[in-house]
């Protein structure tokens, strides 16, 4: 529970979370500003909080909403972020987007953008995605710290590693690791938030690879004796993917289905007839050079009877 959860998103949670970074960011050089009223959110078309200094512009977007309802707001704020850079064009824009809890849609959304915007060469219009406890982390820590300490260009290093930004906990541990190096409570806390959320993730993984496995089965996808290594063929792919994405900058060819049907484009026409994509990522996956060393495959694995 964070001091944002209770509170009226039309009527207080814009003005409290403006308060917070005016207490934290002011005395760092930043005008904080709320384009709402004191007692209702700001209207459409406009970043709910702008924090500007001589050469930096942060957006700071806002929202109670959750999962599917949250993924309809990345539109906006991407062009409130374009519009500001339209209006400033000497100054870096930035954006951070507060939440109760970042969807995975929408985490996947922004890691796409800012990866587009690596591509083309720009070193800002990034965005940041906060949920409400790591909002709540920053702000306090930089409104109790001397000016001196914790300065932005920290936080805007953040925004360059968008490969980090896997889920909210990842995204916070990477705003301790970047800013509060030297703080050992945070450091054991994130830690310990690491190792719990694992082992819940495990315990729901189990329970799911037995459903998805039935599924596989009955659907025909897989016979009942090769179900079960094509499931962890599956799993295993997608954990290569999130590695090379995040270690070596690459796309990540099993995020989303638009990303599949992009890499469906690269390979053979008789593969894409037959919808055998997905045995030539296993296929040249098999051949990545540490796996050749490590000899975890043998040549005869493969993916049998997927078709997608």
């Amino acid at each position: 529970m964070t001091k944002y959860d209770n509170l009226d998103a039309r009527t207080e949670l814009e003005q409290i979370i403006t308060e917070d970074f005016s207490k934290a960011l002011k005395k760092r050089g930043f005008e904080v500003r709320h384009n709402g009223k004191k007692d209702s959110h700001t209207p459409g078309g406009l970043p709910d909080i702008v924090a500007k200094s001589d050469n930096i512009i942060i957006n700071i977007e806002v929202t109670k909403a959750k999962k599917a309802s949250q993924d309809r707001e990345f539109q906006s704020i991407r062009d409130h972020l374009a519009d500001t850079k339209k209006t400033n064009p000497k100054y870096q824009c930035f954006c951070i987007f507060v939440s109760p809890e970042t969807s995975q849609r929408t985490i996947d959304s922004i890691k796409d953008y800012n990866q587009q915007r690596q591509i083309e060469g720009k070193k800002d219009l990034r965005i940041l995605p906060f949920d409400f406890r790591t909002c709540e982390l920053y702000t306090k820590k930089l409104i109790e710290a001397e000016a001196s300490l914790y300065p932005v260009s920290d936080l805007i290093s953040c925004f360059q590693q968008h490969n980090a930004f896997i889920d909210d906990l990842r995204i916070r541990k990477l705003i301790i690791k970047n800013i509060f190096p030297n703080d050992m409570d945070l450091a054991t806390e994130i830690r310990k938030q690491e190792t719990e959320f694992d082992e819940k993730t495990l315990e729901e993984l189990i329970k799911d690879l037995s459903t998805i496995e039935n599924y596989m089965r009955q659907n025909g996808i897989a016979t009942a004796s090769n179900a079960i290594d094509n499931l962890i063929y599956l799993v295993f792919l997608k954990l290569y993917e999130e590695k090379r994405e995040k270690d070596k900058g690459f796309a990540n060819r099993l995020r989303s289905v638009e990303s599949f049907q992009s890499y469906c484009q690269d390979v053979s026409e008789d593969a894409r007839r037959k919808k055998r994509a997905i045995h030539s990522l296993f296929r040249s996956v098999k051949t990545d050079e540490e796996f050749i060393e490590s000899k975890l495959f043998t040549p005869n694995e493969s993916v049998e009877k997927v078709s997608f």
